[in-house]
């Protein structure tokens, strides 16, 4: 399954980074090993079993980030275990949307500094959709350096494909598509005959 991306821009006014945007679009973690740690691979350096270089997003993990080989829909590729607390790094601050998927149980909060520190800006619950389901997670907590992701005592927590400017929406699925096309193709072929 495909994931459609919308802009921001239709869902959001426009906000500009506080300083360039060092990002790509979005961060997957399918270029990594299964039960690698992410650390600096987005940030042009290795993951903890030496995938890499990565590509310089300016973005790192504190240890505890792991690549998982757990599917779960709606996202595509693999999600990464969140073991306790994990600390996802900025080189510099974001002001616009950030979105990801997220299964489990936890949250996760957006700081003013790095590392977790400065003012703490606004924090989220992220629970699944539903047993099989991820849920689709999208915010604009203001201009952030640093986002700490903490898995609920004993539950597991997984993210995947960390997007920044776009809020990632599924895809319908494609029999769903096909159902709302019909009512327009009978129309057609009823215009059509006469």
């Amino acid at each position: 399954m495909r994931f459609l991306a919308v802009s921001s821009i239709a869902l959001f006014p426009a906000v500009l980074c506080a300083g360039p945007v060092p990002f790509a679009a979005s961060l997957r973690f399918d270029t990594l090993e299964i039960g690698e740690q992410v650390l600096n691979y987005y940030d042009g350096g290795f993951g903890s079993l030496g995938s890499g270089p990565g590509p310089i997003n300016g973005v790192t993990f504190s240890s505890g980030l792991v690549v998982s080989a757990t599917y779960i829909p709606p996202a595509t590729g693999n999600y990464a275990m969140v073991n306790g607390a994990v600390t996802m790094n900025l080189d510099d601050s974001w002001s616009s949307i950030i979105s990801f998927y997220a299964f489990g149980s936890g949250d996760v909060s957006f700081y003013a500094g790095p590392n977790g520190t400065g003012t703490l800006l606004d924090s989220y619950p992220l629970a699944s959709a539903g047993p099989d389901l991820a849920n689709n997670f999208g915010a604009k907590p203001g201009t952030f350096d640093s986002a700490v992701f903490t898995a609920s005592p004993g539950s597991t927590l997984l993210v995947a494909t960390i997007t920044f400017g776009e809020y990632v929406l599924p895809e319908p699925p494609t029999a769903f598509l096909a159902l709302l096309s019909m009512p327009l193709f009978s129309l057609s072929l009823l215009r059509y005959a006469r």
